[in-house]
């Protein structure tokens, strides 16, 4: 007799989740948008090194071209960190990765913007705008607000500590709650961003559950056992088909709910009886199939006899119990053996047609 395979919904579902998957989505376009913003930044500041071996630029500090060098390694480093996030967006270090992105870009932003605003001749404060941002696109509303907190006491410190700026003008407070207005408002968009990629999320695999199973009992539909058959191929496996007897007389006489409750319970005690890489489907009507990776004929007898018991056993469907009986068929090959789900399916359906109808002699 036949033995059951339980589809393994994870395996089969993991290479389209890391393409379809909005929250998947999301999170590499963030890093992808990273990723060409660093490399660009990468690039701005190795030509401004270059530059700087002109003689024709007169004579410069000589710590400039140092702190060009390291801004080039930083930005390339987080360039790496954000190409192993877009590979696995999935990633258990995903999180990980990108607030280490946003504590460098954080750094090196408030850093340059410090010393510009007490050396330079140019107003720097607006770009500590930026890391703000990038910990909004990563972040939540309270990360991004604390950014935005060290951006905003970054500039308190720049306009404190240099005379210059309290004299001349050129950055005034009216900075610091502009950088925490947008602090807050890009960190509650974030969290209204979050949640709907949550709910689409959860729609969409609603969506995909629903395509690959039956609607009544749960398991796996004609599409999925096969997709899962598809990525079993070349090794062995073995295939029971199952058809239940009885069933017409319990919907003529109770009606299609207690039908349908004797199908969910067959769903039912055929998983409980399975192993994790085992797949059980549903065909339509009263017939089901299962599949067994790496299962030789005796492993599927086994598993046949211990549907059949289990299957057989009554069931309460309200007012009544009723009882059916399953007729099994097993169909097997062999590791590196070409025969298809299909031919295996076929002579699955020979022997559950002998079983239900033996030749006496």
């Amino acid at each position: 007799m036949g033995r059951l395979i339980r589809v393994a919904e994870r395996p089969i579902v993991a290479g389209v989740k890391f393409r379809a998957d909005p929250h998947f989505r999301r999170r590499q376009t963030i890093e992808l948008a990273n990723l060409v913003c660093r490399a660009a930044g990468a690039g701005g500041n190795l030509a401004f090194l270059v530059s700087l071996m002109d003689p024709g630029r007169g004579p410069q500090p000589s710590w400039l071209p140092a702190i060009c060098a390291i801004n080039v390694l930083i930005m390339t480093g987080t360039c790496a960190l954000t190409v192993i996030n877009f590979a696995r967006p999935d990633g258990p270090r995903y999180r990980l990765y990108g607030i280490l992105q946003v504590a460098v870009d954080t750094a090196a932003t408030c850093g340059g913007v410090l010393w510009l605003e007490m050396h330079g001749d140019q107003i720097a404060w607006p770009l500590v705008i930026i890391p703000v941002v990038v910990a909004a696109q990563r972040l939540l509303l309270r990360s991004t607000l604390v950014v935005g907190a060290i951006a905003a006491g970054v500039v308190l410190a720049g306009i404190l500590t240099s005379a210059r700026l309290l004299t001349e003008g050129g950055t005034t407070p009216v900075a610091i709650p502009v950088i925490l207005i947008v602090a807050a408002l890009c960190g509650a968009q974030s969290n209204a961003s979050a949640r709907q990629v949550a709910q689409l999320q959860q729609a969409h695999q609603q969506l995909e559950h629903q395509a690959g199973h039956d609607a009544l009992t749960g398991l796996p539909n004609r599409s999925s056992v096969e997709r899962y058959a598809a990525s079993l191929d070349g090794r062995g496996m073995a295939v029971l088909l199952l058809d239940l007897d009885g069933f017409k007389q319990v919907n003529d006489s109770l009606g299609h709910a207690a039908g349908d409750a004797v199908l969910i319970q067959t769903g039912r005690r055929m998983k409980g009886l399975l192993r994790g890489t085992d797949m059980p489907g549903r065909l339509g009507g009263d017939e089901f199939i299962v599949l067994l990776p790496d299962a030789d004929a005796a492993a599927a007898e086994v598993l046949a006899q211990r549907l059949r018991a289990s299957i057989c056993q009554p069931v309460d469907v309200g007012a009544e119990v009723v009882q059916v009986g399953v007729s099994i068929g097993v169909a097997c090959r062999a590791s590196g053996n070409p025969a298809g789900v299909e031919q295996l399916t076929a002579a699955a359906d020979v022997a559950m047609y002998r079983d239900k109808h033996p030749v006496r002699p």
